[in-house]
């Protein structure tokens, strides 16, 4: 069962967490954003930290319109307070532990990871009302068009990279709870 109250809380609570770091933080990047090299230097608190830390101001915006987006598709699909944070933290970790490890310098901040990861699995929760082809398909041109903004004007390709991750991090988190739950109301 959906708790709205909850879950409103919840995003404003981060939305205030966001905007408040990139004010008052100006060196934020520095101190809270995630690289393997500091993680596993013993800066531990990175890998929690990132997703409230942006690196411009068009950054924050951008994450906090896609905040918006996503936020009404969850109170409209009915994602729980509880999916939420593990699509949004569990995915934002566990691809920042696997990017530490295989690409120890590269810097990550942002939310867009966890948002991505929330696209995904509301492209699951969503199905009922909207046709898979449909949703993957337009999170496939925003992903295509990431890597046309990246390309043109040279900023890597790391940041789309990690975008689908999160999208299939997602997809493959409520997927396989939806299929779990299933499951046991078959054997019920």
């Amino acid at each position: 069962m959906i708790n709205i109250k909850k879950l409103i809380v919840l995003l404003i609570t981060f939305l205030v967490t966001i905007v408040a770091i990139f004010v008052a933080l100006p060196s934020a990047v520095n101190l809270l954003g995630f690289s393997g090299e500091q993680f596993f230097g013993g800066e531990l608190w990175r890998i929690l930290t990132f997703p409230l830390t942006h690196a411009t101001s068009a950054h924050l915006i951008e994450n906090v319109v896609a905040l918006f987006i996503v936020s009404l598709l969850m109170l409209e699909f009915k994602l729980s307070t509880k999916d939420t944070a593990y699509l949004f933290m569990g995915s934002s970790v566990l691809v920042a532990f696997v990017v530490g490890l295989i690409l120890p310098s590269v810097i990550i901040v942002g939310a867009s990871l966890g948002l991505y990861a929330l696209y995904g699995g509301l492209t699951i929760r969503g199905k009922e009302y909207v046709p898979l082809y449909i949703t993957w398909g337009l999170i496939g041109i925003v992903i295509f068009l990431n890597f046309v903004y990246c390309i043109k004007y040279g900023t890597g390709l790391e940041q789309p990279i990690f975008h689908t991750i999160g999208f299939v991090a997602g997809v493959t988190f409520l997927g396989v709870k939806d299929k779990l739950k299933r499951k046991k109301r078959i054997f019920k």
